[in-house]
């Protein structure tokens, strides 16, 4: 169970650190510091725990996927397919996880890449309705027997915050012993903005998507006329470091 991809923590670290082969160069030191695959779902890990902890004063945790999005395919696809025709591509991003469903079946996949332009009669022209999957696809779908395509989502804002805090435990991790005051105020700034949104959550302000309340005990809260949605005396600032 994760909360954010790896795609999402390399959109919020900064361009000159990447997670896999590559390496993060230190002021200090030559050597480079890297962050492995491994490690980094580990950190994801252990932001899913920490927000796990706290959202269960008010909602059932873990928590679950919703559909955001959901379009008709408008071109049949063969098994070993990569590419995916849909109606719409707006609503997609790359690394996030669809659904390929018809009446025979479904699979799941994650979109590899959704290329800017696409060739059309030879000619390359804009892109509003491709995508590229990660691996190839194990079963064929028909766009006549009901062929749609899921994006299957974390609520917002919980994808971000996890990327955030993760982050900011690597940080923490691989950076402490050098003493870098800029990578330390950047790993408060995250952690600063994860609980703000935290603290909204609680508070009631943000109310994730499709998720149970657990705020009332042996009663299913969509049965109560009056839900409590927030715990009370929270506010954005509590819990931020200084």
């Amino acid at each position: 169970m994760a909360y954010c991809t790896l795609q999402d923590i390399r959109d919020v670290l900064p361009k000159n650190i990447t997670i896999g082969n590559s390496s993060i160069p230190t002021v200090q030191a030559a050597a480079a510091n890297s962050i492995t695959i491994p490690t980094a779902n580990k950190y994801i890990y252990f932001a899913t725990q920490f927000i796990d902890s706290r959202l269960a004063q008010i909602y059932f945790t873990p928590l679950m996927k919703i559909k955001k999005v959901t379009v008709d395919l408008i071109n049949n696809m063969l098994p070993s397919s990569t590419d995916v025709m849909v109606e719409d591509n707006s609503g997609f991003f790359v690394g996030g996880t669809v659904m390929l469903q018809d009446d025979n079946g479904s699979e799941y996949a994650i979109v590899g890449d959704i290329p800017e332009n696409f060739p059309i009669a030879g000619k390359l022209a804009k892109n509003f309705n491709h995508l590229t999957l990660t691996t190839t696809t194990t079963n064929a779908y028909d766009a006549g027997s009901h062929g749609r395509v899921h994006l299957l989502i974390y609520p917002d804002p919980i994808p971000l915050m996890t990327a955030r805090l993760a982050c900011a435990l690597m940080f923490d991790k691989l950076f402490i012993a050098d003493q870098h005051p800029d990578v330390s105020n950047y790993g408060k700034s995250l952690r600063n903005m994860t609980t703000i949104d935290m603290n909204a959550i609680l508070s009631g302000q943000l109310r994730l998507e499709g998720q149970e309340f657990c705020s009332r005990r042996f009663v299913r809260t969509q049965l109560l006329d009056a839900v409590k949605l927030a715990l009370e005396g929270i506010t954005l600032d509590q819990g931020k470091e200084g």
